[in-house]
């Protein structure tokens, strides 16, 4: 369960530039560990953000990958969206991130196409990747070792 993992694994998932979270793992995310969109409202959230927020001892990522919550998002925005959590959590020397199955859910995308941009695009880092799948078991743990 991605809510159970120790607190040096940072979370990312993905929401909309109007800071809805009121579904899927977002809205657990938001109950857990707080409401963070006075913080979010501040920075005027872009699509391909990858917004760092410090709760406690954890980051959870905020990854924009659409401008409504009733939007689908596009490929090439989550890929973007991506490639920004990579540059951030290597600006903040962070090593280990959890990443539910994300816009795989609620957005229907291709669960496949997201996994392949996600390991290509943290291949030849020294992330270690832990991908939680909502049925709580762990899909890929440092895939990159196995």
């Amino acid at each position: 369960d991605i809510f159970l993992l120790d607190s040096d694994y940072s979370i990312a998932h993905c929401i909309s530039a109007d800071l809805k979270m009121s579904k899927g793992i977002a809205s657990r995310i938001k109950t857990t560990f707080g409401n963070t969109t006075p913080q979010l409202e501040k920075l005027n959230p872009q699509i391909g953000d990858a917004i760092p927020i410090k709760i406690g001892n954890k980051i959870i990522y905020h990854l924009v990958t659409k401008q409504k919550y009733f939007h689908k998002p596009k490929y090439d925005d989550i890929k973007l969206t991506i490639q920004n959590l990579k540059k951030s959590m290597q600006k903040l020397h962070d090593f280990k991130i959890a990443i539910p199955t994300i816009a795989s859910g609620i957005d229907k995308c291709n669960w496949t196409i997201i996994k392949q941009t996600i390991f290509t695009e943290f291949l030849n880092t020294n992330i270690n990747l832990l991908i939680c799948h909502k049925d709580k078991t762990h899909i890929t743990n440092n895939w990159k070792t196995q």
